[in-house]
C-alpha cells in the first residue's frame, strides 16, 4: 500500500515521504530495514481520548518502542516503534508513571524517565534527571536510534507550529496546507 510517512528532516522539521508499505489484513507493518516505524498519538486530556496512527521515517529504530508525554504545545502521548505490542507496553508504562519517557524492547522496559507532575515535570534533583535522560538515550541508541538529540526530535514530531507533515491526535496534518490528509493514498 502507498502511504504518507512523516520523515525526520532535522531535529525540529519533518517532511512528507510517499512510500510503499507492507499491509497484512489491513494493518500496515513497520519495516526496520527501510527505517519505517509505526507511530501513534493519543490525546490524554479528554475524558474519551482520541488518537491517530501513522508511519515515521528517520528515527532509526530497528526494534522496540518509545513513548513520551513531553510533546510541545499539547503534552499528549506519542509512541513510536516496531510493533503495536511494544508500543502498547511503552504507553501503558508511561501512564503508570504519570508521564515522561519510556523505552522498551519485547516485553521489557529498558529505561524510563518519570515526569509525574502534569506528565512533563519531575520533582527529582537535576542530577537524577540527567542520569535518567542518559539511560533513556542509551536505550534508544541500543534500539538503533542514531538521532543526535532524540528528545528534541520526539517533542517536535507532533508540533504543528513547524513544517511540514505532523501526526496529531486528530490525524495527519499537512501544516502548510492547514488540513488533515490521509495516511493511505
Amino acid at each position: 500500500v502507498r502511504i504518507r510517512a512523516v520523515a525526520v528532516a532535522s531535529e525540529t522539521i519533518t517532511r512528507e515521504e510517499i512510500v510503499d508499505a507492507v499491509s497484512i489484513r489491513g494493518r500496515i507493518l513497520a519495516d526496520p530495514e527501510r527505517d519505517m516505524a509505526l507511530i501513534a498519538v493519543f490525546n490524554r486530556h479528554e475524558s474519551e481520548p482520541t488518537g491517530a496512527l501513522g508511519m515515521a521515517r528517520g528515527l532509526g529504530l530497528r526494534s522496540g518502542a518509545v513513548a513520551a508525554s513531553l510533546l510541545w504545545d499539547t503534552n499528549n502521548i506519542l509512541a513510536a516503534g516496531m510493533s503495536p505490542a511494544e508500543m502498547a507496553l511503552a504507553v501503558n508504562r508511561l501512564i503508570e508513571l504519570g508521564g515522561g519517557l519510556v523505552v522498551v524492547r519485547g516485553k521489557r522496559v529498558l529505561a524510563e524517565m518519570p515526569m509525574p507532575v502534569a506528565g512533563i515535570i519531575s520533582e527529582k534533583p537535576i542530577a537524577d534527571l540527567v542520569k535518567e535522560a542518559g539511560q533513556v538515550e542509551k536505550a534508544l541508541a541500543g534500539l538503533g536510534c542514531g538521532l543526535t538529540r532524540p528528545f528534541l526530535t520526539l517533542q517536535n514530531f507532533c508540533f504543528t507550529g513547524l513544517p511540514f507533515l505532523r501526526l496529531t491526535d486528530k490525524g495527519l496534518v499537512d501544516v502548510r496546507a492547514g488540513r488533515l490528509v490521509p495516511v493511505i493514498l
